[in-house]
């Protein structure tokens, strides 16, 4: 299985668009190919930025349920 480090930007990318790589790494993560490494930081970074900066266009249930996936398919 492929390691990777995802940056919000590439989860902000993915929730915009799914024509584009973003969403298509995110589907990898979520079809568990890809392993994604984040340190703590970065997690409260996903939670952050999923909350705050995109909550405008999805619910909030929504965005904590793929805050979740996120946090379940990672190695700290």
């Amino acid at each position: 299985m492929e390691k990777v480090v995802i940056d919000t930007s590439v989860i902000v990318a993915a929730l915009i668009s799914k024509k584009r790589g973003s969403y298509k790494l995110i589907s990898l993560l979520v079809e568990d190919k890809v392993q994604n490494y984040v340190s703590r930081e970065i997690l409260d970074e996903y939670f952050r930025i999923l909350i705050t900066k995109l909550a405008e266009f999805y619910p909030v249930e929504t965005l904590l349920e793929f805050y979740v996936l996120l946090e379940k398919n990672l190695k700290l």
